[in-house]
């Protein structure tokens, strides 16, 4: 063993903890936005969208609640998992009325769903 090889050793160490940290993380905030979206019908918290380097665009189809549930949790999982620490990581909801849950309105006050998920991410 040279002086170079443990080097190398050392960054693909540091490297992959600080992936699999990143990876944790966007896998927590993802899973805590979903967790936190109110449900009526199942579709706001079902249009949580994980996907790598570029926003998804457009909606989904809801199944009901806990069907929708487990396919915005399975989306995200699948997309965490293939994350790499040089890649952008994006959760994307589409729905016209995402916005105005997050932030509120003159008709309900804001749910914050994604915001309590990124600061207890933050917090991780």
């Amino acid at each position: 063993m040279s002086f170079e090889s443990d080097i190398r050793r050392f960054n693909m160490k540091v490297r992959d903890a600080a992936e699999d940290e990143f990876r944790a993380r966007c896998l927590a905030l993802a899973n805590g936005a979903i967790r936190n979206t109110p449900v009526l019908s199942g579709r706001l918290r079902a249009n949580w969208q994980a996907t790598i380097d570029s926003p998804a665009l457009g909606d989904l189809e809801s199944q009901g609640p806990r069907l929708g549930l487990w396919a915005a949790q399975n989306n995200v999982a699948l997309t965490a998992a293939s994350l790499r620490i040089d890649q952008a990581f994006y959760l994307t909801n589409n729905l016209p009325y995402a916005v105005p849950v997050e932030e509120g309105n003159d008709k309900m006050p804001p749910r914050r769903m994604l915001a309590r998920a990124i600061q207890a991410a933050s917090r991780r």
